[in-house]
């Protein structure tokens, strides 16, 4: 890579190989690895498309152009549901697709494909602010109410439903889970390989170790894969690991049961998040717990649901705390006479008032 001649030109997917191992090399995950490749093969698709197949073809006005084409543009394969024909990308895509660009350019400068990064003033774009919608805890008991503890699968269903909701786990976290990483004694958790390969502990409560417990005792199966991934805490019927897909497709299933909608593993990490905070928790916390190594993503769960602000400062309210005072007492008493009370006559100068109890006052004009 440091080998480079400065402005050396090569064709897009032979620098992008070279990009994707150079990751590799720095040790980011493979989920991380996977995203970019694809973002990266669909530019370079788009790149050909318009004749821009080289490295250095990739100008600010490129990237721009790519851009106003993933807004724009159809996805080539829409969900397959009736009315999602024409689907568009989501901003948050668009927008992560144009920061793995920008890295791309980044990097390119680094190792000497061109001279300067070429996408230095590249902006992804602004995003939507989105209020984070937990579970509610009705929802919550209608999602555990729909497995059956009286079968091996229902156990394992109950077990993982009190981890994402006791630990907000990422979904890739959870599937990656060893036997070897819960102590049920103390209810610790050893996450290992997180988001940027940083290993953190967590907490289980009481009721979680318990559903673990129970399902490790009663039902998980033994496996018959001696590979090391063997030791997975969460399998499926056929004794393998449990992966992001097949853990969605559990949600998926336990949600069509309780007659909910919008169930996916990552809405549970926005519910512990926004329950931790509503039980008291401080966000420096909240932030070692998932592993987030700013305050930037646990800031989306202070932006609690407006009916949520709405009740806690019915409770909070300072003015509301002050001692209740003359002054408060008089207007009080004066609001209540002045809404209470209508005009039913007027006497030589005089209004005549009728009060809801059916008393009559009489004030000069």
């Amino acid at each position: 890579m440091g080998d480079m001649p400065i402005g050396t030109s090569a064709p897009l997917p032979e620098a992008i190989a070279e990009y994707l191992a150079a990751c590799e090399a720095e040790g980011q995950s493979r989920a991380t690895l996977g995203w970019k490749r694809a973002v990266l093969r669909r530019f370079a698709h788009y790149a050909d498309s318009v004749a821009a197949s080289d490295v250095g073809a990739l100008t600010l006005e490129l990237a721009r152009r790519w851009q106003r084409h993933l807004r724009t543009a159809p996805m080539a394969r829409p969900r397959r549901k009736p009315g999602h024909e024409g689907e568009r990308r989501a901003a948050h895509t668009v927008n992560g697709y144009c920061r793995v660009l920008r890295a791309f350019a980044g990097w390119l400068a680094e190792a000497g494909y061109v001279d300067a990064h070429p996408l230095g003033t590249f902006r992804p774009g602004r995003l939507p602010t989105r209020e984070v919608e937990p579970i509610a805890a009705d929802d919550q008991q209608r999602l555990l109410d729909a497995c059956d503890p009286r079968s091996p699968l229902g156990l394992r269903d109950l077990a993982i439903l009190s981890v994402l909701l006791d630990t907000g786990l990422r979904s890739s976290e959870l599937c990656r889970l060893r036997v070897a990483d819960l102590d049920l004694a103390s209810g610790e958790v050893r996450v290992r390989g997180g988001k940027g390969a940083r290993d953190r502990t967590v907490a289980l409560g009481q009721r979680a170790r318990s559903m673990v417990d129970r399902y490790l005792q009663l039902a998980r199966p033994w496996p018959d894969d001696p590979d090391p991934a063997a030791d997975r805490v969460f399998l499926t019927r056929q004794r393998r690991p449990l992966t992001r897909y097949t853990l969605g497709r559990v949600l998926k299933r336990l949600a069509e049961r309780a007659d909910l909608a919008n169930i996916h593993p990552h809405r549970f990490r926005h519910t512990f998040g926004v329950t931790y905070l509503r039980a008291g928790g401080d966000v420096l916390t909240l932030q070692r717990i998932l592993g987030h190594t700013t305050l930037m993503m646990v800031n989306h769960y202070l932006h609690l649901a407006s009916s949520d602000v709405v009740s806690r400062h019915r409770a909070h309210s300072p003015l509301d705390r002050l001692p209740n005072g003359r002054t408060f007492r008089r207007a009080a008493r004066s609001g209540r006479r002045a809404a209470s009370a209508r005009i039913v006559a007027v006497k030589g100068g005089q209004l005549v008032l009728r009060t809801d109890n059916g008393d009559l006052i009489e004030i000069a004009t």
